[in-house]
């Protein structure tokens, strides 16, 4: 298991309380919070799977990403995961707020294989028409390109 966040600036507190937390549950070795990370795909390929806990989220290439490199995701509904994440299928959507169902996902990922089963590239997401982060970049620099031959 690997995090993200190392709770910088307004989320520092709370971080820190997440570590002591942490340090009285059964997983030494097996959770690192990392801080952040510029090559995240070996991370991904390190990964089991994928949290994305957010209150409030836009257009999460974090998720694409990790929907991407095969990973299952437990995901609030906000954003794009709800036209992403596919219950059952590629992993779990709960409700913002909601702490025990994200807990009760996050388990039923770490208990089954089979959501666990690492699936190659991103037509294993299910999620047909949405671009890969490469694909996603070179969109973006297209339009870039062209507003800026406009300009």
């Amino acid at each position: 298991l690997l995090a993200g966040s190392t709770g910088a600036g307004d989320e520092r507190a709370c971080f820190e309380s997440l570590q002591r937390q942490v340090a009285t549950l059964d997983v030494a070795g097996r959770l690192r919070f990392t801080g952040h990370v510029t090559d995240i795909a070996p991370v991904l390929a390190a990964s089991d799977a994928f949290v994305l806990p957010s209150r409030s989220e836009g257009y999460s290439l974090a998720l694409l990403e990790a929907l991407t490199a095969g990973l299952p995701v437990v995901s609030t509904r906000v954003g794009i995961a709800p036209e992403v994440v596919i219950n059952g299928r590629n992993g779990f959507l709960v409700e913002r707020e909601d702490a025990a169902d994200l807990a009760r996902r996050m388990l039923d990922v770490a208990r089954d294989p089979r959501l666990r089963a690492r699936r190659e590239g991103p037509a294993a997401t299910g999620i047909p028409g949405v671009p890969t982060v490469p694909e996603h970049a070179a969109a973006l620099l297209k339009l870039y390109e062209e507003l800026l031959a406009d300009a």
